[in-house]
């Protein structure tokens, strides 16, 4: 049986949806079916994920609950685990900064900063800037930041 696409599935399991949206743990619930009590979490998820996906915002928080649990089917209960990745909002982020060691000079910030047009940089060997640096970032409109991390360069597209 395929699950129906009416946000009344949304509605039904409004309560545990809630629970698992505001939770950082796993969510464990008491059943005497639990096979329908998975399926019908799932399909809840899985109409918010296409709602989200066709457009629609308002949906977006329970359609992110897919790669945030696992849901697993207990005899009497349903446990809504973590899943032991990191989610891709959170992993595109971090890989969206570009890390380059031993680079501390002028002339290498600028240089690897020409190479890589477009990228946001940290340079976690350099910890402070020069003029030569600030001249260039101003002209070609990149930000600097320094942070006990580092020099970070944001440019701009």
């Amino acid at each position: 049986m395929g699950y129906t696409t009416s946000t009344k599935a949304i509605a039904r399991m409004g309560t545990e949806l809630k629970q698992m949206i505001n939770s950082t743990t796993n969510v464990e619930w008491t059943t005497p079916d639990p096979r329908t009590f998975a399926y019908r979490i799932r399909e809840a998820i899985e109409v918010a994920r296409k709602r989200f996906h066709s457009g629609s915002t308002e949906f977006e928080a329970i359609a992110k609950l897919k790669s945030k649990y696992a849901i697993k089917e207990y005899p009497n209960r349903v446990v809504a685990e973590l899943r032991d990745g990191i989610p891709l909002d959170i992993l595109t982020s971090r890989l969206s900064i570009l890390t380059i060691p031993n680079v501390s000079d002028a002339f290498g910030i600028v240089g690897a900063c020409i190479q890589h047009a477009g990228a946001t940089i940290l340079f976690p060997d350099a910890h402070d800037v020069d003029e030569m640096v600030k001249n260039w970032a101003s002209e070609t409109g990149a930000v600097i930041s320094t942070s006990e991390s580092g020099v970070t360069v944001r440019q701009v597209k």
